[in-house]
C-alpha cells in the first residue's frame, strides 16, 4: 500500500468513524426525549441499560 492509499483509507475510515458517532449521538438523544433518562455509554455500575 502507497502513502496515498493509506491515507485515503484513512480519511475513509474517519469519514465513516463520524457519521457513526454522529448517528450514536442522535439516537441516543432520542432515546433520551422518549424516555427521560440517559442511556450508559458504557457498562453501568448497577447493571442496568439506563442511568
Amino acid at each position: 500500500m502507497t502513502e496515498t492509499e493509506a491515507l485515503r483509507a484513512f480519511h475513509a475510515a474517519r469519514g465513516e468513524l463520524q457519521a457513526a458517532l454522529a448517528a450514536y449521538q442522535g439516537a441516543r438523544a432520542q432515546l433520551h426525549r422518549v424516555t427521560g433518562k440517559w442511556a450508559c455509554p458504557n457498562f453501568c455500575v448497577n447493571g442496568s441499560d439506563f442511568n
